[in-house]
């Protein structure tokens, strides 16, 4: 995560580096543009979302990394790592939102963690 931290900050603190992202982000996403999200730390679905957006705009961070010229990159083992993540975080968000709506009462809170716990083998 320090990594993706990193790669975020890189991207957002220089508008001209962003813009780099950018033009490689339109090219995959018809001229759509996503920025790279960078999280909150006391909270855990802003890291599910800065992973979701880095995992989304996988194939065009190695490229826009290598054309600003920095030395970091993000290995294979490191993806894989990030995909495993988001597979475990995924439903908790979808859980913990579902939980968090007006119409929520107890039996269904029951069954959504229920859910979760097997989901995630627990």
């Amino acid at each position: 995560l320090n990594k993706v931290r990193k790669i975020s900050k890189l991207f957002r603190k220089s508008p001209t580096k962003n813009e780099i992202l950018q033009d490689f982000v339109r090219a995959n996403f018809d001229n759509r543009e996503y920025k790279l999200i960078l999280d909150c730390r006391t909270r855990w679905n802003s890291t599910f979302h800065m992973i979701e957006r880095f995992l989304k705009l996988k194939s065009c961070i190695p490229n826009a990394l290598q054309a600003v010229l920095s030395t970091d990159a993000v290995a294979d083992e490191e993806w894989k790592s990030l995909d495993l993540l988001y597979e475990i975080l995924h439903p908790v968000e979808i859980i913990l939102k579902a939980i968090c709506t007006d119409d929520m009462d107890l039996l269904k809170a029951e069954y959504s963690i229920e859910f979760l716990l097997n989901k995630l083998n627990i």
